[in-house]
């Protein structure tokens, strides 16, 4: 739920880097901690074919400004595939 209401950070990351690099398209998969505040903890990429130190820097500063419900009895590992792919009009 917290992914969704934040996806447009991560387009606008993607759209961004597509100015540079009009062909970008891959996997990116994020995987962060969740603290028991809520907040993200650490934060690092468990595996990309992206190859944009520009695209992962800002989805990295997007995630971690996200604030999730706390959860109950210890940290959250979580592990999040994003996809890019340009849509042919």
């Amino acid at each position: 739920k917290v992914i969704d209401a934040h996806m447009d950070e991560v387009v606008y990351c993607y759209e961004s880097a597509l100015l540079g690099n009009p062909g970008l398209s891959g996997k990116a998969v994020f995987e962060w901690k969740i603290t028991q505040s809520g907040h993200v903890g650490e934060t690092r990429i468990q595996s990309t074919t992206l190859h944009s130190d520009s695209i992962h820097g800002c989805i990295t500063s997007a995630i971690k400004a996200w604030q999730f419900s706390p959860p109950q009895g210890s940290e959250v590992l979580v592990s999040y595939p994003f996809i890019f792919d340009m849509v042919g009009f």
